[in-house]
């Protein structure tokens, strides 16, 4: 408490509330009492007060020098909650202790690259579809390219890869949905991995890149987001002779009555694993990392969907200009305790270096010192955390988890 020179005895401090968060676009002396131009390794409430960044523990890992390749988590038959992660070429499952067992292997992986990892159900069974979710420089299947797209059903441990390597997947209507360039599929009902080169379409070709993030939007019909580099679709699907909104088994897309129609031109998503939804944002429904920063799919007032909004990440352009683009399509987020987390590459580091963290409801930025290879937002034993992959080999200590917020 600072002494009162006047009055030592009644002395007291002046706690000064900084709600707005990061704010780097006034010049210095234009930032207001409630703003702060750095605000690193703190946290920022709706009521403006600051609190230290929450420490986290070791959660386990693959011992010896294997590489990180994304983490999730699962839920098996008895309903139990686990964690799975990759590491070189495999899959691994955690116990509730933190160990981490490899499972199936027939199939592999290329090793290094980031994945994505969905659950589904495959002929019935609880199972989880992994894919290459990273840009790279190769389109060839194997080294030096994208992995084969596996499905590993839990129960059985036995793994079936599917003869692509998509960037985008999304369970949706008991399918599973996959981007690959410019062309987006579908699998058969409950069978995640049965593909057909009749069951697919291009989304505009030669607008806006290759398709980076598929995810089920909200609607009252049944439709799907469909991300490119630098534009936004929203694809509404409509199956069989008579132009059902749900399909049945072995119907095909009704091409007269499906549409895809433009919701953004010059806007899209550049990291596949940056697309996630945001409960309870105003307005918005996704946040993701475009070519300038940070945006998200706006509504209307009558909740209509619209295109992509103006960037949320204007207040820290400071930051965002440190971003290497160049290789920010390994960014990876996850919303945890009322946060949107984005681990971005700065300062030209090659890997995710740092996480940027918005409070949705106060609306305020601030910077933390972590290097995330793959977040992932799970609960386990009824406790939501937050999961974080090192974006390095670190023996033991490659997932760590936070119980209440990011640290």
């Amino acid at each position: 408490m600072p002494e009162n020179p006047k009055n030592p005895e009644r002395a007291a401090e002046r706690t000064v509330s900084l709600h707005d968060g990061a704010v780097q676009r006034n010049v210095a002396w234009l930032i207001q009492e409630t703003q702060a131009v750095e605000i690193i390794n703190q946290e920022i409430n709706s009521v403006g007060e600051r609190s230290r960044r929450r420490g986290a523990k070791s959660f386990g890992g693959v011992m010896g020098q294997q590489l990180p390749g994304g983490v999730g988590g699962y839920t098996d038959s008895a309903f139990d909650e686990f964690l799975v992660g990759i590491w070189d070429e495999h899959l691994y499952f955690s116990d509730l202790d933190g160990g981490w067992s490899k499972q199936a292997s027939a199939v592999t992986l290329v090793p290094g690259l980031l994945h994505n990892i969905i659950p589904g159900r495959d002929g019935g069974n609880l199972s989880y579809v992994v894919a290459t979710c990273e840009r790279v420089t190769e389109t060839t299947l194997g080294i030096g390219g994208r992995s084969n797209m596996i499905v590993y059903d839990i129960a059985n441990d036995t793994e079936t890869a599917a003869s692509l390597a998509p960037r985008a997947i999304a369970v949706f209507q008991n399918r599973l949905f996959h981007g690959l360039d410019e062309t987006i599929g579908w699998s058969e009902i409950g069978a995640l991995a049965d593909y057909s080169d009749t069951n697919s379409l291009l989304v505009e070709p030669g607008i806006g890149g290759e398709i980076t993030a598929i995810i089920p939007a909200r609607d009252t019909d049944p439709k799907l987001w469909v991300f490119k580099e630098d534009s936004i679709f929203l694809f509404t699907p409509r199956w069989g002779t008579d132009s059902a909104i749900i399909p049945g088994a072995g119907d095909a897309l009704d091409t007269i009555n499906s549409s895809i129609r433009v919701l953004s031109r010059g806007v899209g998503c550049i990291a596949t694993k940056s697309a996630v939804w945001v409960p309870g944002a105003e307005n918005s429904d996704v946040f993701f990392l475009a070519n300038d920063g940070i945006r998200s799919l706006q509504r209307a007032e009558n909740d209509v969907q619209t295109g992509a909004g103006f960037p949320i990440s204007w207040n820290i352009k400071t930051w965002v200009n440190r971003i290497n683009f160049t290789e920010a399509h390994r960014a990876v987020a996850a919303v945890f305790d009322n946060a949107y987390h984005i681990a971005v590459p700065l300062d030209g580091a090659v890997d995710n270096s740092h996480i940027l963290r918005y409070d949705i409801d106060s609306k305020a930025w601030s910077l933390h010192t972590w290097e995330g290879r793959d977040l992932s937002s799970f609960k386990i034993n009824t406790v939501d955390r937050l999961w974080l992959q090192n974006n390095y080999p670190s023996g033991d200590s490659s997932v760590t988890q936070a119980e209440t917020d990011v640290s």
